[in-house]
Order: C-alpha cells, then sequence, then structure tokens
C-alpha cells in the first residue's frame, strides 16, 4: 500500500486508510489461506506495517499519532482476518473521532 504522508492524518480520520489497507489484507490473506498458512495474530501484522510506515516516513511520527496509526492498523488487520476467516467482523474503530 502507497503511503501519502501529506494526507495520512486525514486518511486515517475519514477511514480510508482502513478500508485500503484492509482491502489488501484481505487479499492477502486469502492467498496465505489457499496455500494452506495459518493467518497471523492481526496485532503481529499492525505491528509489522507500523513499522514499515515509520521507516519510510519523511520526519518522525509524533508518539500520538503512531498510537492512533496502530489502532487503525490493527483494526484493517482484525477485519480483514475475520472476513478470511468467515468470522463476525468488529464495528471498526476510529480513535480519531472519539471526544
Amino acid at each position: 500500500m502507497d503511503i501519502d504522508y501529506r494526507t495520512l492524518a486525514d486518511d486515517m480520520e475519514s477511514g480510508l486508510f482502513r478500508n485500503r489497507l484492509r482491502s489488501e489484507l484481505t487479499a492477502g490473506f486469502e492467498k496465505l489461506q489457499s496455500e494452506g498458512e495459518r493467518l497471523p495474530p492481526p496485532s503481529y501484522y499492525a505491528t509489522k506495517i507500523v513499522e514499515v510506515i515509520h521507516a519510510g516516513a519523511p520526519v518522525p511520527l509524533e508518539k500520538e499519532f503512531s498510537y492512533y496509526l496502530y489502532q487503525e492498523a490493527l483494526s484493517a488487520c482484525e477485519e480483514a482476518r475475520a472476513e478470511v476467516l468467515g468470522e463476525e467482523v468488529a464495528p471498526p474503530f476510529n480513535p480519531l473521532s472519539e471526544g
């Protein structure tokens, strides 16, 4: 997934980041499952995704922003994994819309 760091905060707030990531993860998880691989825990994938995003950032991401970024990535991973496994998908978490 290509990250536009200029719009990342807006993409997170609107849900676009989570939705795009979920779509890509769903396709990847379906491929893994079809190859007989077990799907790793969502927290594992979310951590790796955030590490990659941090590594590509033109400037260090703020600590609070990183927390929200991880929560969005974790939600996307949980939703994609649940969809592929045929489990109930939890409602999306949007920490930026919380008070």
